[in-house]
């Protein structure tokens, strides 16, 4: 045999090397991919460096093809070890500094190759030898030749090591194709000793080049042939081991063959322990579950699983088979999905309903009290200008009119509970709304609470609806008693605040302007940081199931950011919580409290058709508007009303109806009568806002409306100027 026709024994596989390699290049997908194509050109490197050594006559080739296979040498075990870390799914433990550490030895050991004629490290010596057509090198192994010699051991060993323990684990389509790595790894061993010991089956050739040659198409095979990549240990662990559900395999004699992390994290179970076991052994404390595990058809059931600082964990599995032919079943996968988020969810929408239906039965209770009311404070302030100051019984009806007011204030929260109170912005003072609101507080929150009010010396008026603002008092405040079981210090505050731009950056619309601030503080439990980051976000809540729904902090931001304003939480755990609310402050101020009262009542000639189902308010707006000298037409529903106008000979130039009555409502009334008389004017009355489609088109049209309980001069007062109106 010619020395090139022996270089062609080695070139050929180097050539089979490198074009499987830039086959797999081409449809590479991952990084264990990358590594197999690193392996085959190594491999290839080292043959074709060792070809082309065999096939030269001068010292110079020599030398230059031995530093062309050295990097053959010296990287094909260390990517070997690689591949099989990636092919176990164990790429995750080395580190960036432990890459830099593995790859130090071979590059020293190619630097060293590189100038061995200079210092011995790889080589001591070399001498040229003649056998017959063939010329070769025999080398002296210098000291770092061992410590090549002794890593590249190690890596292999290493890497034969992993693909047996994870082979005695795998299943049976993974253990195929490790049997066929495994058998290609011992390969490099057999060539590598016997080069090393001087057993040369072919005189003078070295065959390890031809051995890891071996490993790399055992590897490329699987991944071209049985495309292996798609089912091989590594996608496993990317794919089932990663899945948000939990996964459980039985065999057909009920043993745990295959289970993912998120099932051993789901059921607190050790993985590793729990393979191989039978599964009534393994699931004793789910008994749910094990009971599932049994059924012979597929079906599924729900678990719960109280755990310390976790609370409740719901847990639904669901049973199927797996079969490989439609008679024969021969596994049992169980897939474990945590369904908490979806139960408490669920839990919070039944808690919502039911506020919902609390909230609709104090609007309905509300609505019914605003009518006992609006008699009561009506005819008490009709009394209270009948008689002089002096009389004995003007203090008693005193007392009377601040316990009806009082009682309006409470239906007002009532209302502002259950969402039912018709939406009026107006100029507030909010230390006067905080005031009015801290007189029925303690029947809110408790004895047990000491409450604190500092109001602002000088505060600007904001634009808001006086039953909103009352509702993020209120929310506010049982956040706030939630938050002391034991007892504590609820402080109000209000404050002028001018904010620049440097103060209202990082503040959600948080816009430079001038602001009323409230701030309501507590000394309660706090919030952790993530409880502060959600705090504001709807259905998120702390609290036990049954305990909150998880709206009310939600329900203070969307009422702040619909007038404009924005909102901001400070707290730490132990340390309690501080909400400060802005609104944007406006320019007109409220009209005072002693100007409503002193205001002179309006009075006219006018006729004015009043429609009320209830008689007791039916006669009191009577009653009012005949002592300021009105003509009154009085009906007890919008039908009789209609025909009550439709007899009048005179003009009629004013309608007073109540927003809900039965028979014909306000808006039906209003329609037909305003056919009737186009100049008629309207005036509207609601205890409440409960029915959308007969209350708000009052302020979706534009038409004024009168909130029960209604003062007396302000109905009057609203009369007069509709009736100047031109």
């Amino acid at each position: 045999m010619q020395p090139y026709q022996l270089a062609c024994l080695f070139a050929v596989p180097a050539a089979i090397s490198i074009t499987v390699g830039l086959l797999i290049w081409r449809q590479r997908r991952s990084q264990f991919e990358t590594l197999l194509v690193l392996l085959m050109f190594s491999t290839g490197l080292w043959a074709l460096g060792y070809s082309l050594e065999l096939a030269s006559g001068s010292r110079l080739f020599y030398w230059m093809w031995g530093v062309v296979q050295y990097l053959g040498i010296t990287t094909a075990p260390l990517v070997f070890f690689l591949l099989m870390i990636h092919y176990a799914g164990l790429q995750g433990f080395l580190t960036k500094n432990m890459y830099r550490g593995l790859w130090s030895v071979p590059v020293v050991s190619i630097a060293l190759r590189a100038t061995d004629p200079l210092q011995g490290f790889i080589h001591k010596a070399t001498t040229i030898h003649h056998l017959g057509a063939f010329t070769f090198q025999i080398h002296t192994p210098g000291p770092w030749f061992w410590v090549q010699v002794c890593y590249s051991y190690l890596l292999l060993f290493s890497g034969i090591m992993i693909l047996l323990y994870f082979r005695s684990t795998a299943r049976m389509i993974h253990r195929r194709h490790m049997t066929l790595l495994a058998a290609g790894s011992v390969a490099p061993f057999l060539g590598s000793l016997a080069y090393i010991t001087g057993y040369r089956p072919m005189g003078f050739l070295d065959l390890t080049p031809l051995s890891f040659t071996f490993t790399g198409l055992a590897a490329a095979w699987g991944v071209l042939a049985n495309r292996v990549l798609e089912i091989m240990p590594v996608a496993r662990t990317a794919l089932v081991d990663s899945f948000p559900d939990g996964l459980l395999m039985l065999d057909r004699r009920g043993r745990i063959v295959d289970m993912n992390a998120t099932a051993g994290q789901m059921l607190n179970l050790d993985v590793h322990n729990a393979m191989g076991e039978p599964v009534h052994k393994v699931l004793a404390q789910w008994p749910a579950l094990l009971d599932l595990c049994n059924l012979e058809a597929e079906g599924k059931v729900e678990m719960e699983d109280h755990r310390r600082n976790l609370g409740t964990l719901y847990l639904e599995a669901r049973l199927t088979f797996v079969r490989p032919h439609a008679d024969e079943v021969s596994a049992r996968l169980i897939v474990l999905t945590d369904v908490t988020a979806r139960k408490r969810v669920e839990e919070q929408l039944r808690e919502a309903m039911k506020m919902e239906a609390v909230g609709q039965l104090a609007g309905g209770v509300a609505h019914d009290f605003n009518n006992l009311l609006q008699v009561i404070n009506g005819n008490v302030e009709l009394a209270l200008n009948e008689i002089a100051a002096q009389h004995p019984a003007y203090p008693l009806l005193q007392e009377v009119a601040k316990g009806g007011n009082r009682g309006a204030s409470l239906v007002r929260q009532l209302l502002a509970f259950g969402r039912r109170q018709i939406i009026r912005p107006e100029h507030l003072n909010l230390n006067e709304v905080v005031v009015s609101f801290l007189s029925i507080l303690n029947r809110l929150i408790g004895e047990h609470i000491r409450v604190d009010f500092v109001p602002a010396a000088s505060l600007g008026t904001i634009f808001a609806d006086r039953g909103q603002i009352e509702q993020v008092l209120m929310n506010l405040s049982i956040n706030a008693r939630d938050a002391m079981p034991e007892g504590g210090t609820l402080r109000f505050e209000t404050a002028r605040v001018v904010l620049d731009a440097g103060h209202s950056a990082g503040r959600p619309r948080g816009i430079p302007g001038e602001y009323v601030m409230l701030s309501v503080a507590d000394n309660g439990t706090g919030m952790d940081p993530f409880v502060l980051e959600h705090a504001w976000e709807p259905f998120f809540t702390t609290k036990q199931p049954g305990k909150g729904t998880g709206l009310g902090l939600s329900t203070v931001y969307g009422i702040v950011q619909q007038h404009g304003g924005f909102a901001e939480v400070q707290s730490r755990p132990g340390e309690g919580s501080t909400f400060r609310i802005y609104f944007p402050e406006q320019d007109t101020p409220p009209l005072p409290i002693e100007a409503k009262e002193q205001a002179t009542p309006e009075t006219g000639r006018e006729t004015i058709l009043v429609a009320e189902d209830e008689d007791t308010v039916r006669r009191l707006a009577t009653r009012i508007l005949e002592r300021a000298g009105y003509n009154v037409i009085a009906a007890c529903d919008g039908r009789q009303a209609i025909d009550m106008a439709a007899e009048h000979e005179g003009r009629i130039h004013l309608a007073l109806l109540d927003v809900v009555m039965p028979v014909l409502g306000g808006r039906a009334a209003y329609e037909q009568l305003k056919q009737l008389y186009p100049r008629m004017k309207f005036l509207f009355f609601s205890g409440y806002n409960v029915d959308t489609v007969n209350a708000t088109f009052v302020l979706d049209q534009g038409l004024d409306l009168v909130q029960k309980p209604f003062e007396r001069i302000r109905l009057l007062q609203k009369i007069r100027e509709l009736l100047d109106r031109p």
